[in-house]
């Protein structure tokens, strides 16, 4: 599991205003807190091939109604142990709060797709379902 202030979204993570930072262990750990809920915050990082990319970065674009209905449809999207496409997620574990960002790989890194979405609430368990 990545730590979140090693993510290329991270300092956004950790600059948005719900989420604090909590030192322990004389300061050497930290973990991220949803605020709302005091729901820790997991770092993942997932690899899809560049069909599979394709659907998680049309589930980014999603409105919470067309998330509801890919849900119900059964949307499916295989991870891949190594894949040209690269998915970013910070996600409560409560699942309140969820932070994604796409990217893929190209010219020997990997370049963002999307910007950071963030979801709170019952839209953020919707989209981390897709992920589990």
């Amino acid at each position: 599991m990545p730590n979140i202030k090693n993510l290329e979204m991270g300092a956004t993570i950790l600059s948005h205003a719900d989420i604090s930072v909590q030192r322990s262990f004389f300061g050497m750990r930290q973990s991220a807190v949803y605020q709302p809920t005091q729901s820790a915050v997991k770092a993942e990082r997932y690899e899809f091939s560049p069909e599979a990319g394709a659907k998680v970065e049309k589930l980014l674009k999603c409105t919470p109604e067309q998330l509801e209905q890919e849900r119900r449809s059964g949307t499916k999207i295989e991870k891949t142990q190594l894949g040209n496409v690269l998915l970013e997620a910070c996600v409560s574990d409560d699942k309140q709060f969820a932070a994604l960002q796409l990217f893929r790989y190209g010219n020997l890194k990997y370049n963002p797709v999307t910007d950071v979405q963030i979801y709170e609430g019952d839209n953020a368990a919707l989209i981390s379902s897709f992920f589990q």
